[in-house]
């Protein structure tokens, strides 16, 4: 016993914790300070990624920068200041890629070098993430921040009595460390490395895990939103322009052809809109023109674009 104890000690030594090495929320566009009835989502609402982006968009300065009541997608946008720029976009070629992240966000790959990853992401323009997973309710970390919102809870009750300045700036001092400490899921710790490098960095993503029994995993787009704009596509609400992006909805006789269902998202490059869809292991890419809303078969008639450095 004494030997495991050991290989464990050290193990966590050299590598750390899981989430020791997470990057901290970026200052200029949180504020921790701002506090105000319902800012706060409590544990038992902790259940969904739209609970997570919630909390963020709790104390985010611009709310409108995050969605988060979408039943298929959710977005969180460029930090203030960079947002989408034609000019930008008129620079140089747009660069697509497709990268698997194997099990980001749980515990089986747990000691992810997020910011090499994010440095291998920055040369491209929009990467189709693929393999994004959530927290496991078993884990440690996942009973860690049910304590973090249960405490947020608690801030929240004493700040609705009356309190004196010194009392409440104690309490909001601690709320601020326990925002820093609450352990968000892979994918968006992945997304803060990547806005320490270029503070445009956008994420859209599934709303909840797709695919069969245990096995499911959230897609999604990171994006350069300084070059690359989010916006609808019609293959999305049924052909109707209006959703940026969907899952797709497969027919029941199709089901057991994919692993799970291509998540789809629309952008605009210039004067140019795609619509892409990722899937493992390929991603493809569709000029918007006036086209049938696609099928399984009818996207399988199409060339898959990869991209490869």
């Amino acid at each position: 016993m004494r030997k495991y104890l050991a290989i464990i000690l050290v193990t966590l030594t050299l590598f750390g914790l899981p989430w020791a090495g997470a990057d901290p929320l970026p200052e200029l566009e949180f504020n921790f300070k701002s506090f105000g009835v319902g800012d706060v989502y409590s544990a038992s609402n902790d259940g969904t990624e739209a609970d997570k982006c919630n909390l963020l968009r709790s104390i985010a300065k611009v709310k409108s920068k995050y969605i988060c009541d979408r039943q298929e997608y959710l977005f969180f946008g460029p930090d203030t200041g960079h947002d989408y720029d034609a000019r930008l976009a008129r620079q140089g070629d747009l660069k697509i890629a497709s990268f698997n992240l194997l099990h980001l966000g749980n515990l089986i790959a747990p000691f992810k070098q997020l910011d090499l990853i994010a440095e291998i992401m920055n040369q491209w323009d929009i990467v189709a993430a693929l393999e994004l997973k959530t927290l496991p309710r078993s884990s440690l970390i996942f009973s860690h921040n049910q304590r973090m919102l249960d405490r947020l809870d608690e801030i929240q009750n004493q700040m609705n009595r009356s309190q004196s300045p010194a009392q409440r700036d104690d309490l909001l001092s601690e709320r601020k460390k326990i925002y820093e400490s609450y352990v968000f899921p892979g994918y968006l710790q992945l997304l803060f490395s990547l806005k320490e490098l270029d503070p445009s960095w956008s994420l859209i993503l599934t709303a909840e895990g797709q695919g069969q029994g245990s096995q499911l995993e959230l897609s999604g787009f990171y994006f350069r939103g300084s070059r690359v704009r989010s916006i609808s596509t019609r293959a999305c609400n049924h052909g109707r322009w209006g959703a940026r992006a969907c899952v797709m909805d497969v027919a029941a006789g199709d089901r057991d052809l994919i692993s799970r269902p291509p998540f789809i998202a629309g952008f605009q490059f210039g004067d140019d809109k795609y619509t892409l869809y990722a899937n493992t292991p390929d991603l493809t890419l569709i000029p918007m023109k006036p086209i049938p809303v696609p099928s399984v078969g009818w996207i399988k008639s199409f060339e898959k674009l990869v991209m490869r450095d």
